[in-house]
């Protein structure tokens, strides 16, 4: 607890220093147990730093809807990152929530891991055996007759299109391996948004996963 705050300013700097930049845009706490965790020490370092304007925005990483419930606590919260995909129901609860704290001020979500890990684009069962999942037939083929309803052109299509039809997401965070991957993903990204009616048809019909499914962190090793 004592040298957490000369952590924090050494790491800082010293990415600074790395990127050759003199502040960060937004600076994306790893885990939300950073927001509570040492007696609040770690907000209150960032906030000094935002004060002498070498940090913009302060920002989390979550993985729960327990940890997006936490973040959303935090008026000092100004960015949250979460996995968001076609087949992930848990953050539906949080809509009005999210739409009333952007209301009260700057703030951003941005989605990662729209093909949960790429399991979305997989017909190997034994990798969905793996996400905790035995019968996958009937998820692959769920999404496999989406793409034809939804007049798609891929299952990364679909799944892109329906992650930046959510109006309250503002950015997709996406890997890519390569320059033609990127320039391919941007072009997917920009194709045409699914309507509300094609929105609640998804939300309707798709196979209810468990959190064991949908949260890569508890899914089997190899």
């Amino acid at each position: 607890y004592d040298k957490i705050e000369e952590i924090i300013y050494s790491d800082i700097y010293s990415s600074l220093f790395d990127l050759n930049q003199k502040k960060i845009n937004t600076l994306i706490l790893h885990q939300a147990s950073y927001l509570t965790k040492w007696r609040g020490k770690v907000i209150a370092c960032l906030l000094n730093l935002k004060k002498k304007k070498i940090i913009d925005k302060i920002g989390v990483s979550i993985q729960t809807p327990n940890e997006l419930k936490k973040a959303l606590s935090c008026k000092h919260i100004e960015h949250i990152q979460l996995p968001f995909n076609i087949l992930d129901w848990r953050w539906e609860n949080f809509e009005k929530r999210i739409l009333q704290r952007k209301k009260r001020g700057e703030f951003t979500v941005h989605a990662r891991s729209p093909l949960l890990q790429g399991l979305i684009l997989s017909k190997d069962s034994s990798k969905w055996d793996r996400a905790n999942l035995k019968n996958s037939k009937k998820v692959i083929n769920w999404i496999n007759r989406s793409v034809i309803v939804f007049r798609k052109k891929s299952v990364i299509d679909l799944s892109l299109a329906f992650v930046n039809s959510i109006h309250w997401i503002d950015g997709i965070i996406i890997g890519v391996v390569n320059a033609k991957q990127l320039i391919e993903n941007i072009n997917i990204a920009r194709s045409s948004k699914l309507t509300k009616e094609n929105l609640e048809e998804i939300k309707n019909t798709r196979p209810i996963l468990t959190n064991l499914t949908l949260n890569p962190a508890l899914w089997k090793d190899k």
